[in-house]
């Protein structure tokens, strides 16, 4: 387990004064880097073997208010793994103690050559918890919906930049979730704040790539299906936003 609190840039607030939920993604990311540092399979153990942790799945919970919070405090640890998948979950605090957002995470590992899902090697696996340790959140990753002949409420298009790229050479996560939520319906912006986010990365995007993001509309009042569509017209991310 790592606890490490962590200063609040202002550029990482937005109009509202309010942490962004990516914002939130960062914090999380980083402290699990350093935790898988300080653990022996992090950055610099992986990249001389050519491997490297990926997010596959993402489930967060926004309990109060992020505005204008000057400090947090991060606490991570993995819950459990198998040969294919680790678990890891978050919890932020405010300056005071106070949960402000929870999250469950899944990980694989892939090799940088093959861009291919390998499983996750013994000397990692040493580093893991002999047993499953209690999660920050029960997981719920819906099954996400087919959007085949429906509608979307809204669409857009990113272009990927230079600066979007990350240490694995792709986009990183907290991307996926800005971009998809630029697709929201302004009024619902304006208004109300994301409280659960489920995030599916389901295919890497490159530099240089177009995307197309769709926002559908579901029966659930002030919630969202987001795709991120990928210039060969594969799907490379679902998300899932409630507001209130």
């Amino acid at each position: 387990m790592l606890e490490k609190t962590f200063d609040i840039r202002h550029y990482e607030f937005n109009a509202k004064h309010e942490l962004t939920p990516w914002g939130v993604q960062n914090f999380f990311q980083e402290a699990a880097c350093l935790e898988a540092d300080k653990l022996g399979f992090g950055f610099k153990d992986l990249t001389p073997k050519n491997i490297a942790w990926v997010l596959t799945k993402l489930q967060i919970q926004i309990l109060d208010s992020l505005k204008l919070c000057e400090t947090v405090k991060v606490k991570t640890w993995i819950v459990s793994a198998s040969k294919i998948t680790s678990r890891r979950d978050f919890i932020m605090y405010d300056k005071n103690g106070k949960e402000l957002a929870k999250a469950t995470t899944e990980w694989v590992i892939i090799d940088l050559l093959s861009r291919r899902l390998i499983r996750i090697p013994q000397f990692v696996l040493n580093g893991h918890p002999a047993t499953a340790e209690q999660g920050a959140l029960e997981q719920n990753f819906v099954r996400v919906p087919s959007f085949e002949g429906k509608t979307p409420v809204n669409t857009c298009k990113i272009y990927t930049r230079l600066e979007d790229i990350d240490i694995n050479n792709h986009v990183n996560n907290q991307h996926f979730t800005s971009w998809a939520l630029q697709a929201t319906p302004p009024e619902i912006l304006e208004k109300l704040q994301v409280t659960d986010l489920l995030v599916y990365f389901k295919k890497e995007i490159p530099l240089g790539d177009i995307l197309t993001v769709n926002c559908y509309k579901t029966d659930e009042e002030n919630a969202f299906w987001y795709t991120l569509i990928n210039q060969d017209g594969k799907e490379a991310s679902a998300i899932f936003a409630h507001f209130k």
